[in-house]
């Protein structure tokens, strides 16, 4: 589960990059899962809200895609190496 105490960290970081990216970008696709009160299906999550008025601020479009998280990222495999 997320912590939530980790929001304001989230927060400083978009206000923080996304004025330093947003002159050469118009639109953004933002892909997310499903996270309770976090992100939900009509846009009225915690994030949802922070990351479209954080782009907002700098003229950029978020779309929003919701899907589940094995679709989001592929798998990571870490490997030790040999010897």
């Amino acid at each position: 589960m997320f912590n939530l105490s980790q929001a304001p960290l989230l927060a400083l970081l978009l206000f923080t990059l996304a004025p330093a990216y947003a002159e050469d970008i118009k639109h953004i696709t933002w892909a997310t899962d499903h996270w309770p009160g976090l992100t939900e299906a009509n846009n009225t999550g915690l994030y949802d809200v922070l990351i479209r008025n954080t782009f907002a601020q700098q003229g950029v479009v978020v779309y929003k895609v919701d899907m589940p998280f094995k679709r989001l990222a592929p798998p990571v495999r870490w490997t030790l190496p040999a010897g």
